[in-house]
């Protein structure tokens, strides 16, 4: 069994993906069913010391279906849901869309944790798998 594999059958997808790594399933959820990427970002975070940081810190990100309605690994969401679970950490919010190739260059850059290998390939088996 590939890392990837045992990680995503392991691990409760949603703690892995709801938290941490929900980029991962957001690039998964575009690549397999192409549902756009948006995400929550915290443009003026603040760190234990008190003082603001200049650089963003992602807060959430999930995909918008078609019909313009939101999703994450827990199912479909509200941008009141979004706020209301993730909305206690950002000082200065700001929705922000993105396109794979964008997500990749933050993983690229360092900004945002990259997946395991196989892991975005796993997760879209497992999605076109269930539908």
């Amino acid at each position: 069994m590939s890392r990837a594999v045992d990680f995503i059958e392991k691990v409760a997808p949603d703690h892995a993906y709801s938290g941490g790594r929900c980029h991962i399933y957001a690039l998964a959820l575009n690549k397999a069913l192409g549902y756009k990427i948006q995400a929550l970002w915290d443009l003026e975070p603040e760190y234990e010391h008190g003082e603001p940081d200049e650089t963003p810190v992602l807060v959430h990100m999930y995909n918008v279906k078609p019909d313009g309605s939101f999703v994450d690994i827990t199912g479909t969401i509200t941008k009141d849901d979004i706020e209301n679970n993730y909305g206690d950490y950002p000082n200065d919010p700001d929705y922000i869309d993105h396109i794979p190739k964008g997500v990749l260059g933050l993983i690229d850059h360092g900004i945002l944790d990259p997946p395991y290998s196989g892991e975005i390939e796993g997760l879209v088996k497992k999605i076109k798998e269930e539908g």
